[in-house]
């Protein structure tokens, strides 16, 4: 199923292109692309209203880039060990 994929890195988003996916793709796996490994942070269905009824439009995916989602997640770890040594 072709999938719009984007890197999803604030304030706007760097453009992948469309490319052919399995349907069942979903949040936390992992996909190469022509510029590297990724992470899917969000799979969005998108419908058009047509006549009256909403119509499949197509699939966007919207990625991290693998280095920083383990650089994220390593932060985030610190960030609650620490909170949990402040509390304590």
């Amino acid at each position: 199923m072709p999938y719009t994929v984007r890197v999803a890195k604030p304030p706007r988003f760097e453009d992948l292109g469309v490319h052919r996916l399995p349907k069942n793709t979903a949040c936390g796996e992992t996909i190469e692309v022509e510029r590297g490994w990724f992470i899917v942070h969000r799979v969005t269905t998108m419908y058009n209203l047509v006549r009256g009824k909403y119509e499949k439009d197509g699939r966007r995916l919207d990625v991290r880039r693998a280095e920083r989602f383990f650089v994220n997640a390593a932060l985030e770890a610190a960030y609650r060990a620490d909170d949990a040594v402040g509390r304590g």
